[in-house]
């Protein structure tokens, strides 16, 4: 908060030697939930949105009058008047580990990758601060236990122990109990096995002096792919394959600003894995690795970058592997060609007016499929238009005052394979303001943001994991405050 970083609180603590406040909690339960309902079905329900936004269940009144629970949760709401309800705590993250640890520490990872583990480098769980910052109570009650949530591979979930603060402050590690079934934590069962290995040359050749410059090269690709049946650890199939795929492109600058470019390149795709369910059909060949496919790339283009203003032209071609499920058996064989135009700008046009910004004009078409009456369709899930435009104005007549505007835009979607059902295309109006200024020689920005101006309901993307089709929900109006500075 406000620029502040853990360590430097951590310093600050240990030089501070004045009187600390009471404490007045004797124990806090800190219960991280992994998955579960949406807050649209706990505590911030729509019963008066139409059927298809709103889910099955319905509010009912809790202790505390502003609020409304779902009527599952009867214990629940007799003890909201001693509950703080955060609604604007979010994040951005994609990945189940890295979400993890960004709200089991407060601190943003490093990347964004479901693979991030527990290391020096990461930051401390909230138990571990706590038990760093504060004294003992009891000599004889550990000041952090933790149950903590464990992955797949056996390790748990980062964001749990203490880092960088040392082995002391980590918690009471109370593991996991015992439960009927087989398979060990440290040794699970997989359902594949993925090797590959790649060798590439390539030669750069540049003509009139430089100003045309091609890329010539080749790379060899081998992929073992083995599949498992995870309660046998049985093999039950796999492919290996190997391909030599080229890789050319070639950029010529007629003059400083602009550039024309073209590329081609081939590679080689591991094959996906069977899902257990597909629509909640189970699948006879769940867990089987499919071949693995040759996919292909072309681009032409022109750029232009005039140092405070460019943007970028090109037609491109990519070539995708299509899976499909005849409600029995999933299998691989089927190809998805995309072409399309896509536009990008950026710069500063005029003093003080920023933009960024772009289009995609997207055909994605399943030019070859294991059911022959999908010959043709559209991809599920892949919009025929998408376009967003991002502007800033530094408003000359207050110093640090800078306005914000962002539109969104897109197209239809096919919600189904034979697309005889879609999502309608949809549009996105943001607004903001930010104010930065000097306090006490440290920079200061105050952030406010609207998203959703117009509060539209809209489904926005069809999606899901693999064989757990649904549509997503776009966010209502939501409001975002924000104020940042540095020490």
């Amino acid at each position: 908060m406000l620029g502040l970083s853990l360590p430097k609180i951590l310093q600050a603590s240990s030089q501070y030697t004045g009187p600390k406040p009471p404490v007045r909690a004797k124990s806090v339960i800190f219960l991280f939930q992994w998955g579960g309902p949406s807050h649209l079905e706990t505590f911030d329900m729509k019963p008066g949105a139409n059927d298809e936004y709103r889910g099955p269940h319905r509010p009912m009144r809790s202790a505390s009058p502003e609020i409304e629970v779902n009527d599952k949760l009867p214990k629940t709401a007799a003890i909201m008047d001693k509950v703080t309800l955060i609604r604007s705590v979010h994040h951005t993250m994609t990945n189940h580990n890295s979400a993890g640890y960004y709200a089991l520490t407060g601190k943003a990872p490093p990347s964004d990758d479901q693979r991030l583990r527990e290391s020096i480098d990461l930051f401390p769980g909230y138990g571990s601060v706590a038990s760093h910052l504060l004294e003992r109570q009891d000599a004889a009650m550990p000041t952090f236990v933790s149950y903590p949530h464990i992955i797949a591979d056996g390790t748990p979930t980062p964001g749990q122990f203490a880092s960088f603060l040392g082995k002391k402050n980590d918690p009471l590690y109370v593991p996991a109990p015992a439960v009927a079934g087989s398979g060990s934590l440290t040794d699970p069962g997989v359902v594949g096995r993925v090797k590959t290995t790649s060798f590439a040359v390539a030669d750069m050749l540049s003509f009139l002096d430089d100003r045309l410059i091609a890329t010539v090269g080749a790379r060899y690709q081998e992929i073992d792919t083995r599949g498992y049946t995870y309660d046998t650890n049985v093999r039950n199939g796999g492919y290996a394959s190997d391909a030599v795929t080229p890789v050319f492109a070639v950029v010529y600058r007629p003059i400083d600003a602009v550039s024309l470019y073209a590329n081609y390149s081939e590679a080689l795709i591991p094959g996906k894995t069977a899902p257990t369910v597909i629509n909640g059909a189970p699948v006879s060949n769940a867990d089987e690795v499919l071949e693995p496919f040759r996919g292909e790339q072309a681009e032409v283009g022109v750029k232009y970058d005039g140092g405070s203003f460019g943007g970028t032209l090109s037609v491109f071609r990519t070539t995708l592997p299509s899976e499909s499920f005849d409600g029995t058996t999933y299998s691989a064989g089927g190809e998805q060609e995309n072409r399309g135009v896509e536009l990008s700008v950026f710069g500063e046009p005029v003093k003080g007016l920023r933009v960024l910004g772009g289009a995609t004009w997207l055909d994605a078409e399943i030019t070859r499929a294991l059911d022959a009456s999908l010959d043709g369709k559209s991809a599920i899930g892949v919009p025929d238009f998408q376009a967003n435009v991002n502007l800033e104005w530094d408003v000359r007549a207050i110093d640090g005052l800078t306005l914000e505007g962002r539109v969104v835009h897109t197209g239809s979607q096919p919600a189904n394979g034979a697309n005889t059902v879609e999502l309608e295309s949809w549009t996105r109006f943001d607004a903001g303001v930010r104010y930065a200024f000097v306090a006490g020689d440290k920079p200061v920005t105050l952030r406010a943001r609207v998203e959703n101006v117009a509060d539209e309901d809209q489904w926005v993307a069809v999606g899901g994991f693999p064989g757990s089709n649904y549509l997503t929900l776009g966010a209502p109006r939501t409001f975002r405050l924000s104020i940042s500075t540095e020490f």
